[in-house]
């Protein structure tokens, strides 16, 4: 599939489930939320990746039903749980989704996932 395509099928339209979790991350301490979220294609499925706040914390990526996926990054070693380690399909875009608005972030820059 092109970039294109599968860029094409990238939802606008969050999934209860996420809508659901950013709201417990926007009422809750930010320490213990993601600092931002991405959406992008994971073996051809649309997924989302949930940058953690600090150091020494896995970056989980979640598949568009909720299923958690992997780890592709974070941890002790910062390389994840293994299970995948480049988790954006190649070309694919990766979209910005949400940011915790007491995170301090403003730039937005996409994660470098391995789709390059």
């Amino acid at each position: 599939m092109s970039a294109c395509a599968q860029s094409s099928s990238i939802q606008t339209e969050r999934p209860a489930w996420l809508s659901a979790k950013i709201g417990e991350y926007e009422s809750g301490p930010a320490r213990q939320a993601p600092i931002e979220i991405w959406q992008l294609m994971h073996k051809g499925q649309i997924a989302y990746y949930f940058v953690s706040p600090c150091c020494d914390q896995y970056n989980p990526l979640f598949a568009a039903s909720g299923q958690i996926l992997c780890n592709p990054s974070g941890g002790f070693s910062g390389g994840g749980d293994g299970k995948c380690p480049k988790p954006a399909d190649p070309g694919s875009k990766v979209n910005f989704v949400w940011a915790h608005p007491k995170s301090g972030s403003h730039e937005h820059r996409p994660p470098r996932l391995g789709n390059e």
